[in-house]
């Protein structure tokens, strides 16, 4: 035989209202650590700034912590940097297309595709920003920043392959 039980509409507003707490605390588990970025070329930096300058930062980036390693700090570092816009991969791509060179970046290579990839050089730097689309709209921009390796002069008399 069964029993029916009778929940009162409160009991059962209580129930409800602790599934959707509890399923909005387990929503952001697997996010990543997030901070917003950045100076700008102007040289005004909000308060919770990047310790690095040199790059194009678009305004609604959110620096995933997690990810990012940065050694060194404002135009003289390496590593590598991850952010998450809300901007399309495409729109994503321009900027930093356009961005970049006004940083004194010249371009090296591009490719746009799902998985798009810029790279930039400097005289002592090289930079690639690699671009897709993130899991919940927006882009992941990745932009690795390393040494430039600089291939020694040939010595005097010896020839160039061909």
């Amino acid at each position: 035989m069964r029993t029916k039980i009778a929940l009162s509409p409160r009991v059962l507003a209580y129930f409800l209202l602790a599934a959707v707490v509890l399923t909005a605390g387990c929503a952001n588990l697997n996010r990543p650590e997030v901070a917003t970025p950045a100076a700008d070329h102007t040289g005004k930096a909000p308060p919770n700034a990047l310790p690095i300058s040199g790059l194009p930062i678009p305004a609604d980036a959110k620096l995933d912590t997690d990810q990012s390693i940065i050694m060194g700090g404002m135009d003289h570092w390496i590593g590598r940097v991850v952010l998450y816009v809300g901007s399309s991969p495409t729109e994503s791509y321009n900027f930093f297309q356009k961005g970049m060179p006004s940083y004194g970046w010249t371009p090296g290579t591009a490719v746009q595709s799902n998985i798009s990839t810029l790279t930039y050089l400097r005289p002592s730097q090289v930079a690639t920003v690699q671009i897709e689309a993130a899991n919940l709209g927006g882009a992941k921009i990745t932009v690795v920043v390393s040494p430039r390796q600089i291939a020694p002069a040939a010595p005097p008399g010896a020839t160039q392959p061909q």
